[in-house]
């Protein structure tokens, strides 16, 4: 039989030297006998072999190159010792001692692009500015952070397509479009719809201003910005009158809107840089129980929007961004977590951690915080949520 070069499975002593073997370590052996590689080979000094006087004067023949299995392609678990990861290694055989044999699995070429692409998912990219680059228009900087959706939005106003986010509350929609509006270079207007709202918001008053109180005609900031361009918020449009909101459909179907009290030109006309956008909790169902003062929309108005839809949500970078303290970070993502599994009527908003980091650079405390979020909760939505 000859000398055969393998990996040790236990941990023995050397036949040559008679120091210890590690388990794992590679020796040579032939009939129960194991000697150290470096032994074998003549580097290290030989010492007197424990064993039968026969086995110390066989003469150690001359290695053997062999193929072995890399170390740590076996692994060997005891009894009681927990089962490795089934993804990555492969159960084989019990050993006579009770020991379990595992070889790790070959990594596939398709795994190991999902490998790589989780790493690579992982890199977070410090971000030192935004340049933003439309059409012939000069190069805009942006120096703050935006939001996950900007660029897709951007592509959209470029378009001049009618835009409408939905998201949550406080997730950054109403300062997103201020974003979009420095990006293109506009101006930025808005307005906060309610179902109280009129259609002389949108088109314009009658307001006795002149001689002899005489009413003349004030144009609303909609008409200013839908006659001499610039990017337009509908905030809250989901809040609004349906009926009133059929005044858009016009303006944005046909190019031009009627303006019935301004007699000298009743119509206006459609500005070649008016950016539409409208910011809404739901998708204009109605209410529900998160947001009860929502309005159902009008399927025409709707669509409208249809290309131009974008479901927005919290940017957990965009708050990292905001608030530096990483554990108070993780803490109020931890309670927004356990309020969407307990599905209650709670948000932890990205407007409320962008506050959250004012008031701690002021000298507040995480607690003082996490007190002032859970402020009017009851007991039952605070111990749900993992706060007392």
């Amino acid at each position: 039989m000859e000398w055969r070069l393998i990996n040790s499975r236990f941990r023995g002593k050397c036949a040559a030297c008679g120091s210890e073997i590690e388990a794992g370590a590679q020796i040579y052996w032939k009939r129960r006998q194991a000697i150290h590689v470096a032994c074998m080979n003549g580097q290290r000094p030989a010492e007197e072999p424990q064993g039968h006087p026969a086995e110390r004067d066989q003469q150690v023949p001359e290695p053997k190159q062999e193929k072995v299995r890399p170390l740590g392609n076996v692994r060997y678990v005891a009894p009681g010792e927990p089962e490795p990861d089934p993804a990555e290694w492969e159960y084989r055989k019990t050993s006579k001692k009770g020991n379990r044999v595992y070889v790790r699995r070959p990594v596939s070429t398709e795994m190991l692009r999902k490998m790589v692409a989780e790493a690579l998912g992982q890199l977070k990219p410090e971000v030192k500015e935004i340049v933003v680059k439309v059409a012939d228009r000069p190069a805009i900087t942006m120096e703050e952070r935006a939001h996950e959706k900007f660029a897709e939005i951007l592509d959209l106003a470029a378009q001049r397509m009618e835009i409408l986010m939905i998201g949550p509350a406080g997730c950054g929609k109403s300062h997103l479009a201020e974003q979009i509006a420095k990006a293109l270079g506009l101006r930025f207007g808005s307005i906060s719809c309610s179902a109280g709202m009129s259609e002389g918001q949108i088109t314009g008053r009658l307001i006795p201003t002149g001689d002899g109180g005489r009413f003349e005609y004030q144009r609303s900031q909609f008409v200013e910005f839908y006659e001499e361009g610039g990017v337009f918020l509908l905030d809250e449009i989901d809040a609004a009158d349906a009926n009133v909101l059929l005044v858009i459909n016009q303006a944005l179907a046909n190019g031009h809107l009627p303006v019935p009290n301004r007699v000298a030109n009743p119509q206006a006309k459609r500005h070649p840089d008016f950016v539409l956008l409208a910011a809404a909790n739901t998708f204009g169902n109605g209410a529900n129980r998160m947001y009860v003062g929502r309005n159902q929309l009008d399927e025409s108005t709707l669509d409208r929007f249809r290309i131009g839809q974008v479901l927005m949500d919290y940017d957990q970078e965009l708050e990292e961004s905001l608030l530096s303290d990483g554990r108070l970070l993780e803490r109020l993502w931890s309670i927004r977590r356990k309020a969407a599994e307990c599905q209650l009527r709670r948000v932890v908003s990205t407007r409320f951690i962008a506050k959250a980091a004012t008031m701690q650079t002021a000298g507040w405390g995480s607690d003082k915080i996490i007190g002032q979020l859970v402020c009017g909760w009851t007991q039952d939505e605070r111990s749900k949520v993992g706060v007392n």
